[in-house]
């Protein structure tokens, strides 16, 4: 129940941006294992943010100033920024 919960509000992005703040752009779909996913950015480019997902999702590792997690098989990676001046950005993969 509490990943559920996670998961909806990630989605909707109360967890990162404050209300007032623009909606994650959509970047595209990608497919991975047999899933497609849609890749989803708030500020990184798409291509910051495709590559980042596709390798977070091949090697669980996160690219540079960025640190990725899973929650749950709905959203298999989830990058926020990891130093000051990347806080506020993020991009994430979801089913769709």
């Amino acid at each position: 129940m509490i990943r559920t919960a996670l998961a909806a509000a990630v989605l909707t992005g109360a967890l990162v941006a404050p209300a007032a703040a623009a909606p994650p752009i959509t970047c595209g779909r990608i497919s991975y294992g047999g899933q497609r996913y849609v890749v989803k950015t708030h500020g990184p480019s798409c291509t910051t943010a495709i590559k980042g997902v596709k390798g977070f999702m091949a090697h669980h590792t996160s690219p540079r100033y960025f640190r990725c997690k899973r929650y749950a098989a709905d959203i298999p990676a989830y990058c926020i920024g990891a130093i000051e001046k990347y806080k506020r950005r993020y991009f994430f993969a979801s089913k769709g």
